[in-house]
């Protein structure tokens, strides 16, 4: 996945964050949302203040360099899918779908958790829950009751 982005801005780190927490991508910075290069402009402590802003808002450690096209200087951010997802931007979490960021809801967010842990939902405990709760899931009747046992005995 490629996203354009004339400069480096909050937007820009937000999809770092969207990258990191789906499969990953590449941002390049000096280009239009067409296609047309126009280049950036990099200072001399550019690229360490935008890996620090980033690492700071994200918690991501993206590849950036610096390149020539056509005369102009672009910016290459180069950001694989991580294992530690999900990664927050500046208090908010996105996700990657097709060419947008999405902010992932509650429900997202703890399904990206239970999977790092290697867990689903089906195996975190209800604390709510009583073994009333379990007996009627299992269809033993309204009244709460185990069936009656029977006896083997002769």
């Amino acid at each position: 996945m490629v996203e354009f982005k004339e400069s480096f801005d909050d937007e820009a780190i937000e999809t770092v964050a969207a990258f990191a927490n789906a499969r990953g991508g590449t941002l390049l910075l000096g280009v239009t949302d067409a296609g047309v290069v126009k280049g950036t402009m990099v200072g001399k402590e550019s690229i360490r203040d935008w890996a620090n802003q980033i690492s700071q808002a994200t918690h991501v450690n993206p590849r950036i360099r610096e390149m020539s096209y056509q005369g102009k200087t672009l910016v290459i951010v180069e950001v694989t899918a991580s294992a530690a997802r999900p990664h927050p931007s500046k208090g908010r979490y996105f996700v990657r779908i097709g060419k947008s960021n999405r902010q992932m809801t509650e429900d997202d967010l703890t399904r990206m958790v239970l999977a790092k842990v290697g867990m689903t939902w089906d195996a975190v405990p209800e604390p709510r829950a009583s073994m009333a709760d379990a007996v009627l899931c299992l269809g033993f009747g309204q009244d709460r009751s185990l069936p009656a046992r029977q006896s083997h005995r002769r």
